[in-house]
């Protein structure tokens, strides 16, 4: 078995995380909370915006953060072209207003990532992380993916320090070439 690996035949996703990466425990499991008879929206509500599937590559640094994975998912039809720019649009509508000084670099709802349609949303933002109690001012990138499987969407979150000495972009090109839907 890879451990590198991380597969949900209930979803038909799978991912790779680059070796360097380790797999965080996911607050939820598709595959033990969910009645695999039944696939409506109420059995999802408790799950779909927590994260089932998580890495980090850690650093030495205290003062920035982890270059991070977060996965969740629900289920979905594919929305039209339309539908997805609204999302996205949306999206950006929520970002702006909980973080103002927000400066987006990328929006796209015309991708194609794991031979589904998807939206891309990445972003620089200003947070505060605690070191030895005290809070330090940080920048961090912000990548977020929603992509529209047949069944499903799932949102990849990868987030890093927005210095790159922290992170390889080429690790979360990586993540994103590795994933399969089904």
């Amino acid at each position: 078995m890879d451990k590198d690996l991380f597969v949900v035949p209930r979803l038909g996703f799978s991912l790779q995380k680059p070796s360097g990466w380790t797999f965080t425990p996911g607050q939820w499991s598709p595959g033990e909370q969910l009645d695999p008879q039944v696939d409506h929206l109420d059995q999802w509500s408790p799950y779909a915006a927590l994260p089932f599937c998580g890495a980090v590559k850690p650093h030495v640094s205290r003062s920035h953060v982890f270059a991070m994975l977060q996965v969740s998912a629900r289920p979905m039809s594919p929305p039209s072209a339309v539908e997805a720019a609204a999302l996205l649009e949306g999206i950006q509508g929520v970002l702006r207003n909980q973080n103002p000084q927000a400066e987006i670099l990328e929006a796209a709802s015309c991708l194609t990532i794991a031979g589904c349609p998807a939206n891309v949303l990445r972003c620089r933002l200003n947070l505060s992380v605690e070191v030895e109690e005290a809070q330090v001012p940080t920048r961090v990138i912000s990548r977020s993916y929603m992509i529209f499987g047949p069944r499903y969407a799932f949102t990849l979150g990868l987030s890093s320090s927005a210095d790159p000495a922290f992170y390889l972009e080429s690790d979360f090109v990586d993540i994103l070439a590795s994933l399969r839907i089904v």
